[in-house]
Parts: structure tokens; C-alpha cells; sequence
């Protein structure tokens, strides 16, 4: 009786573990950084304002709750200006310490990089890429 009752606690300890591991990687804490946003100030970092849709004219992002990530940003591999904006499809998922990984297509291909989300506050996010060289 006393192996059947500590075999029992011990797979409610599992899956209440299991549970919470399962939980910390969704981004359900990170519900603000959902939605639309586009460039307002870029220096070492970029600074972004959460907007009703993409601008034309400016870089800027979508991040949807289905992972699914859209990047508009030069359509060429020229930068100099006037510089021709489109949109990119790709991915994003989660990661820890603030950090989304972005896979996502460019005019040359596909790119990966990492997002650190540095502040979120009211319609503000600023942001620091991390390329792999």
C-alpha cells in the first residue's frame, strides 16, 4: 500500500512539473508583445510604436499569437535611398530572458536571428537584434 500512495504522489509531482515546464515556454506572459509595430527611433537600439497596420514607407514587424511573423523591411539589396519596402513571411517562437528567435525570409533567402526585447510599455517596445555570425 505504501508503494501504490508514493507512486501515486510521485506522478502528480510529474505532472504538475511537466505542467508547469510547459507553461513557462508559452508566450501566454507575453501577450504584449503581440500585434503590430513599426519604427519610430533606431539607434543601438530600435524603438518601435504599436500601430493599427504596417507602414509603407518604414521598417516594421507583426507578430501574431500563431507564431507566425511578417517583416517589412528593403525589398532589395540596395540601401541607399529611396529605399522600397515589402513584406517578409516567416516565424517566431520564445525563447528565455526576453529573447524571440525569428526565422524569416529577405530578398535574398531566409535569415535567423534572435529579438531582445529590451522594454515593453504602453504602445512602446524597444528591441536589440542578435545576428549569428
Amino acid at each position: 500500500m505504501k508503494k501504490f500512495i508514493a507512486l501515486i504522489f510521485l506522478t502528480l509531482i510529474e505532472l504538475n512539473i511537466t505542467a508547469c515546464l510547459e507553461t513557462s515556454l508559452e508566450p501566454e506572459e507575453n501577450k504584449e508583445i503581440l500585434g503590430i509595430w513599426v519604427e519610430k527611433n533606431r539607434d543601438s537600439t530600435l524603438t518601435l510604436e504599436r500601430e493599427a497596420e504596417l507602414d509603407k514607407d518604414k521598417y516594421g514587424f507583426i507578430i501574431e499569437p500563431s507564431g507566425k511573423f511578417t517583416e517589412r523591411k528593403n525589398s532589395g539589396w540596395c540601401g541607399t535611398p529611396p529605399i522600397t519596402y515589402a513584406n517578409f513571411d516567416g516565424n517566431w517562437e520564445y525563447s528565455i530572458d526576453s529573447l524571440l528567435n525569428i526565422e524569416v525570409e529577405y530578398w535574398g533567402g531566409m535569415t535567423n536571428y534572435k529579438m531582445e526585447i529590451l522594454s515593453i510599455k504602453d504602445d512602446e517596445l524597444v528591441v536589440k537584434f542578435i545576428y549569428n555570425n
